[in-house]
C-alpha cells in the first residue's frame, strides 16, 4: 500500500481545481471508471466502422494518472472525475486533494500489486515521462517516481536517438510486441510524453489439445465467412447463457494457491444483441460452473489508435477540445497532440499473451449443466483480475483471421 508522504500531499495540495467546483469518492474503483471510458471508446471506435478493436482500460488508466499528477485546473479535474472522482460544490481544497490523493493510491497500489507477481505470472508494468530539451521540475519527478514507479527523463526530442529510446524502452516493457511508438518526424514537434506500457501472458487452467484444433467457418458481422482455425475443448467452466449474452470464463493457472485470479471472460452477442456488453456487471453474474463444449478462435490480432478522436461522449473529451494545463511540467498549457494506443493480443491452445502501450504527447504548437459456447462469429472479450475486478484488456473479435 502507498504510504502517504508529506511530498504526495504537498504536490496535490498545491494544484488547485476550478473555482466553484470540487470533488468527492463516486460509488466507482479507479478500474471500474477505467473500464467506463475503455468501454466508451470501445464503442466509439465500433460505430465509426473498427471491426478488430482492441483498447486497455489498465493502460489508459497509468497514462491518465501521470497526466493528473503533472497538470493543474479544469484538466486535472477532467481527468480526476475520469478515473472515478465527482464534482460537488462547496468542498475545500484539501477534499480536492483528498480525491487525487486517494486515485493516486489507488493506481499506485494497481501498478504495485503487478509488479510484485509480474515474477509469477509473466505480468508486467512500467510508466515514464519525457521531456523535450528540459528537465522535470524536481518536485514533480519526485511525485512520479514515488507513486507511478516512472522513470524520468529530459531529451532533446529533434534527435533520432530520442524516438529509439523510448521505441526501446516500449519493447523491453511489451517484452518485443510492440516495438514502434514514435517516429523520430513525430517527436520532434512534441514537448512531454507520458506513457505507461504492460505486458501479460499466461496459460490457461485447461489448455486446449492442439490435436483437437481444425479449421473452420468464422462468420462476419456481414454474414460472410472466413476459415480460422477454431480450438474446441470439452469440461467445467462458468457460464451464463442469457437472452442477450452469452458468457463464458476461462480462468489462466495460478502461479500460487493465493494468486491473483486472473480470466479472459467471452461475451458472445444474441442476435438482437448490437452494443457493448456490461464487462464487469455480466462477469460477476457468471458465477455457475457446468459442464460443456468450448470453441474459441486462435487469435493473432494488433491494433493501434489515436483515442483523442474518439472521446466524444466520454469523461475525458474535454482534453480533445482545448489547450491542457500542464504548466506545472511544461510552464504553460497547450493541446494534446494525441493519445496513441497499440494492443496486441493472441490466443492459442496454451494460454494467452496481451501487451498495451499508452502515449499521451503535447504538441509544442499549440445456464443448464450442459451448454456450447461457439465463439465462430463476432464477440467480446475482457482480461481481468477477478478478485480485484482490475480490467487490463477488452475489445471486440469481429474477423478472427486477423484482418484490421
Amino acid at each position: 500500500m502507498l504510504k502517504r508522504s508529506a511530498l504526495l500531499a504537498t504536490a496535490l495540495l498545491t494544484v488547485p481545481g476550478p473555482a466553484g467546483a470540487s470533488l468527492s469518492p463516486c460509488p466507482r474503483s479507479v478500474g471500474g471508471a477505467a473500464l467506463d471510458q475503455a468501454s466508451a471508446l470501445l464503442e466509439n471506435r465500433l460505430a465509426a466502422g473498427g471491426t478488430n478493436v482492441l483498447v486497455s482500460p489498465y493502460s489508459l488508466a497509468q497514462a491518465v494518472g501521470l497526466l493528473a499528477t503533472v497538470s493543474t485546473g479544469e484538466t486535472r479535474t477532467t481527468v480526476l472525475e475520469a478515473l472515478g472522482a465527482c464534482l460537488i460544490d462547496g468542498a475545500a481544497p484539501a477534499e480536492v486533494a483528498e480525491q487525487a490523493d486517494r486515485i493516486a493510491e489507488a493506481l499506485h497500489d494497481d501498478l504495485f500489486d503487478l509488479r510484485a507477481i509480474s515474477g509469477q505470472h509473466g505480468l508486467a508494468a512500467a510508466n515514464a515521462v519525457w521531456l523535450h530539451d528540459a528537465e522535470v521540475p524536481a518536485g514533480i519527478a519526485a511525485v512520479l517516481q514515488e507513486t507511478y514507479y516512472a522513470e524520468v527523463e529530459g531529451l532533446d526530442f529533434r534527435e533520432a536517438a530520442s524516438a529509439a529510446a523510448i521505441n526501446d524502452w516500449v519493447a523491453t516493457a511489451t517484452r518485443g510486441k510492440i516495438d514502434r511508438m514514435v517516429d523520430p518526424a513525430g517527436l520532434a514537434e512534441l514537448a512531454f510524453v507520458l506513457a505507461n506500457a504492460m505486458h501479460f501472458k499466461a496459460d490457461w487452467l485447461a489448455p486446449f489439445d492442439p490435436a483437437a484444433t481444425a479449421p473452420g467457418p468464422f462468420t462476419l458481422a456481414s454474414g460472410d465467412t472466413v476459415e480460422v482455425p477454431l480450438m474446441t475443448q470439452t469440461g467445467r467452466f462458468a457460464h451464463h447463457d442469457g437472452e442477450a449474452w452469452q458468457v463464458l470464463r476461462l480462468p489462466f493457472a495460478a502461479g500460487t494457491a493465493t494468486g491473483p485470479a486472473f480470466e479472459t471472460v467471452l461475451y458472445l452477442p444474441g442476435e438482437a444483441e448490437t452494443g457493448v456488453p456490461d464487462f464487469l456487471g455480466l462477469a460477476r453474474d457468471t458465477v455457475e460452473p457446468g459442464r460443456g463444449t468450448v470453441t474459441l478462435p486462435k487469435l493473432r490480432l494488433e491494433d493501434s489508435a489515436n483515442l483523442l478522436a474518439h472521446l466524444d461522449g466520454t469523461a475525458l473529451e474535454p482534453l480533445a477540445t482545448g489547450p491542457v494545463e500542464v504548466t506545472p511540467l511544461v510552464g504553460r498549457a497547450m493541446p494534446l497532440d494525441q493519445i496513441l494506443q497499440k494492443v496486441t493480443l493472441e490466443f492459442d491452445e496454451q494460454g494467452a499473451e496481451a501487451s498495451a502501450a499508452t502515449a499521451i504527447a503535447g504538441t509544442r504548437s499549440a445456464p443448464p449443466d450442459a451448454f456450447e459456447f461457439v465463439a465462430d462469429r463476432p464477440f467480446f472479450f475482457m482480461i481481468w483480475e477477478r478478485d480485484s475486478r482490475t480490467p487490463l484488456v477488452i475489445g471486440h473479435v469481429g474477423d478472427a483471421a486477423g484482418a484490421a
